[in-house]
């Protein structure tokens, strides 16, 4: 929220005296990175980046596409491939799916080529929910079942569980609503695991979802109620 100017009266005389807005956090971010120069104008954009990329993802985009320039001038071929992955997923956040798509084939291209098996996972997994939100269910699916397999590989519990619940809502998608509620069950016990409160939440409702679309609504209201007790 913005604040309002605010004013105050002296009691030797009278005048007006405004307070200037503080700046966005993101709008400071990108005006550190313009103010440096290299790595540190780099860092900057990148951190824009994340903190534009669901709110405004415009922005996200553009301030990639600048981290690519300097990635360049850098002369770093994985911190231009970052940004990528980032312009792919403000992209896909704008609904611009053919250009995410172009810019995270790249950057799938150079981590295989790298064997960076982490990136390589977390681009399945931005691929399939873009894939998801076009309502390509069985491209969504073979992304975020190869996301599954990397992230068990490297043993890392978060991603498996967002891997888990992107298959899961697919499969909510297509109808196929018992496999959904396995998937959303392996996701919540993973979230149980690591004490992802959020997360917990999150696979609650969208159990109760799934038990809501097949008429069972005192599990649906269960789950929900669950749901709203972790998020209090």
């Amino acid at each position: 929220k913005k604040n309002k100017p605010a004013f105050f009266i002296p009691s030797c005389c009278f005048y007006f005296q405004s307070f200037a807005q503080s700046p966005d956090p993101g709008d400071s971010l990108l005006m550190l990175a313009k103010e440096n120069k290299g790595e540190k104008r780099f860092d900057y954009y990148i951190k824009a980046c994340a903190y534009f990329i669901n709110n405004a993802p415009k922005k996200a985009a553009e301030a990639a596409l600048a981290a690519r320039k300097e990635a360049t001038e850098l002369g770093s071929k994985e911190k231009e491939m970052q940004t990528q992955v980032w312009a792919g997923r403000a992209n896909a956040n704008m609904g611009n799916y053919g250009t995410a798509f172009h810019h995270l084939n790249e950057a799938q291209l150079y981590y295989k080529s790298q064997n960076s098996q982490k990136e390589l996972a977390d681009i399945y997994l931005y691929t399939a929910l873009a894939y998801l939100e076009q309502g390509q269910f069985k491209q969504a699916l073979s992304q975020s079942q190869q996301a599954h397999t990397v992230f068990q590989l490297l043993n890392d519990k978060k991603g498996m569980a967002s891997a888990l619940n992107t298959i899961g809502a697919t499969y909510y998608n297509l109808k196929e609503f018992d496999l959904a509620i396995k998937n959303y069950e392996e996701a919540l016990q993973i979230r149980k695991e690591i004490d992802d409160k959020n997360g917990i939440a999150l696979c609650l409702n969208n159990l109760a979802n799934v038990y809501s679309d097949r008429n069972q609504y005192d599990k649906a209201i269960e789950y929900l109620k669950n749901a709203l007790e972790i998020k209090k």
